[in-house]
């Protein structure tokens, strides 16, 4: 950095409530009483200006780049959610570019280092020295050995080389005797190594709970969940009572689909750790998939109980709502979920879609531009967006945004899907034709797809392709309002 200009860091961080937006907030002042030019999006971004055109800026400009570690932070960096995930994406290119790692400082504000449930390192950040901010009474001391990293002021140093010691060399040595025999299988060397743990860096001994844990962690994140399964039963076999073991097998059968084992791990670790929110909204989670929405309403409640900043869970409760039909207690869940944290375009997002449900398509368009300024590069908001356009009837901005969609994912069924309608409602139906073909051949098990193209035949007095797409519908739809439409139109054409 110049000598002459002030250090500049830039302050990552999730939007988790007002009282941590406001410990970030005191952190920034305090810096730049420090003499540190702090970057803060609260200070820097106003209202109409891109959040994500301020992370590009702030975290190429910055001199370092402080970040503060939760465990939703780490959920949201994982997983590429809202504006953390947006970061993540600019610090991976940075690292591949080769930009030092010494760059960026992990923050440790809640939560633990150690992997588990509430974990709060991300993945590309496991290996760096981070400073420990979780103690308020410890804030100035913490505080002090992070500005010493900034302005390279180490609180220890090593003491001044000393003269080398005059050492005389050993010109010969004494061997003592020794005897070889064969096949001494005491001294026999074991190839039995676990080259998976080799690749893990784990080292594994018989009763070693910690290791079959962390081995299990490995296998977890590389999809692998049996042997992560395996893992986390031995260590439980070990140690009968560690709830991190539990949530963490509860959430490999959960990924497999074994639900009732999935929900089985989760009550035992409520049994041992009543508090514990993640398991209540874990919980509720392979409850929703099973569809008992109740119960799963029932857990993500008791977890925003326990923790009423927790954003996940409102987001939860709301899609539970919604698939129950009440719209307007999800749009309630997925609004608290946006104040808690407002930079998640997949609460946005949900929340279009209820309003749509409920009519609203300009609210639902209102989220969509949100969605859409938070992640620009995402299919998912241009898409809904253009099925609200479409809704009220305005289809040309509807394909626009289908175009943008295809453009960042050119294999967008849906996409092509909802295109190929908007081109039938403005009766270009040989282009609509196109759109379904494109469907098809993504998805040939797609019976909307051929149920929308034999209209679009129909419509163009082509009744022997209608009929033929209607009846490859009626094969493939399952539930009986769809087999009714697509039997509906067959006896339209006397084809039934």
């Amino acid at each position: 950095m110049e000598p002459s200009k002030p250090p500049r860091v830039f302050i990552s961080y999730s939007w988790e409530s007002e009282d941590h937006k406001s410990w970030v907030r005191y952190l920034g002042e305090r810096l730049y009483k420090a003499g540190i030019e702090a970057r803060l999006d609260q200070w820097f971004v106003q209202p109409g200006e891109s959040f994500t055109a301020f992370m590009e800026q702030e975290v190429e400009a910055a001199d370092f780049v402080l970040v503060v570690c939760t465990p939703l932070y780490a959920r949201k960096s994982n997983n590429r959610q809202g504006g953390v995930g947006y970061e993540q994406q600019i610090v991976s290119g940075q690292l591949m570019s080769g930009t030092a790692r010494s760059k960026f400082i992990p923050i440790l504000r809640k939560g633990g280092y150690e992997p588990g449930p509430d974990f709060a390192i991300p993945t590309h950040f496991l290996g760096i020295a981070w400073i420990e901010f979780r103690d308020d009474e410890a804030f100035d001391r913490s505080l002090e050995d992070l500005i010493r990293v900034v302005l390279s002021k180490p609180r220890f140093a090593p003491p001044p080389l000393g003269a080398r010691p005059s050492l005389e060399a050993i010109t010969s040595t004494k061997l003592n005797r020794i005897r070889f025999t064969e096949a001494d299988e005491s001294i026999e060397e074991d190839d039995s190594v676990n080259t998976e743990l080799k690749e893990a860096d784990i080292d594994l001994k018989q009763d070693d709970a910690t290791a079959y844990y962390n081995r299990g962690n490995v296998y977890s994140y590389k999809g692998e969940y049996d042997r992560a399964i395996a893992d986390y039963t031995r260590d439980i076999e070990i140690e009968p009572d560690y709830a991190y073991a539990y949530s963490n097998r509860g959430l490999a059968y959960a990924k497999k689909g074994d639900y009732d084992r999935a929900i089985a791990d989760s009550t035992k670790v409520i049994e041992l750790k009543p508090d514990a929110a993640c398991a209540y909204r874990l919980r509720g989670e392979v409850y929703f998939h099973k569809r008992d929405y109740d119960r799963a309403i029932a857990d993500y409640t008791k977890a925003i109980e326990i923790d009423p900043d927790d954003a996940d869970a409102y987001k939860n409760c709301g899609q539970a709502y919604f698939a129950k039909g009440d719209y307007d207690q999800a749009i309630a869940d997925y609004s608290r979920a946006i104040e808690i944290e407002p930079d998640d375009i997949g609460a946005y997002i949900s929340r279009g879609i209820a309003y749509i449900e409920k009519g609203d398509n300009d609210r639902a368009i209102a989220d969509y531009n949100r969605a859409i300024e938070f992640k620009p590069d995402d299919a998912t908001g241009y898409l809904n967006r253009g099925a609200a356009y479409a809704q009220k009837g305005d289809n040309d901005r509807g394909i626009a945004d289908y175009n943008r969609a295809i453009d960042l994912n050119p294999d967008h069924a849906i996409a092509y899907c909802n295109r190929g309608v908007a081109y039938s409602d403005k009766g270009d139906h040989d282009r609509a034709i196109a759109d379904y073909n494109r469907v098809i051949e993504l998805k040939p098990d797609d019976g909307v797809a051929y149920y929308n193209r034999g209209l679009a035949y129909s419509a163009k007095g082509d009744k022997d392709r209608a009929v033929a797409d209607y009846r490859m519908s009626l094969e493939l739809f399952t539930d009986p309002g769809s087999r009714e439409d697509a039997l509906r139109e067959l006896r339209g054409l006397g084809a039934e």
